[in-house]
């Protein structure tokens, strides 16, 4: 027979003997000390914020953008879905259609009010800029 081991052939380890425990039937597994970690107190500081702070049309834009994003991002990802899961090529079309369509709507405001606001899109640092140049040009070296 093929599995009969030969004479030749040493005994093979076996990892477990070490742990065989002779009064059950079953492996005895090694208890291990825990160690002791003493953990210094931190006193938490006290933060208060207050939502006054941020100008109302900020808060209110932002927090526009992100649900339009987060819907954006369901849209997109269950027309993903409807398309590996179940084959449906038309709603799966019609809804990463629709999410392409938020994203583009979430750019659109969040450029709208970077343009209302004076803020953005300069491709150029404050420190690039000639000191006392209101046009923003850089000098030319």
């Amino acid at each position: 027979m093929v599995f009969d081991r030969s004479d030749a052939e040493p005994e093979e380890y076996d990892p477990e003997a070490e742990y065989r425990d002779p009064d059950s039937d079953s492996l005895s597994i090694p208890e291990v000390e825990e160690p002791s970690v003493e953990i210094p107190e931190v006193e938490i500081p006290d933060v208060e914020v207050d939502e006054s702070e941020v100008p109302r049309e900020i808060r209110r834009a932002f927090w526009s953008t992100v649900l339009v994003v987060n819907a954006a991002v369901l849209a997109s990802s269950l027309g993903v879905m409807f398309l590996i899961f179940r084959g449906e090529t038309r709603r799966a079309g019609v809804l990463v259609a629709g999410g392409a369509i938020l994203f583009a709507m979430a750019y659109r405001r969040y450029r709208l009010f970077e343009a209302e606001h004076g803020e953005g899109s300069e491709t150029t640092s404050t420190d690039e800029r000639v000191a006392g140049d209101e046009t923003g040009e850089l000098d030319e070296p």
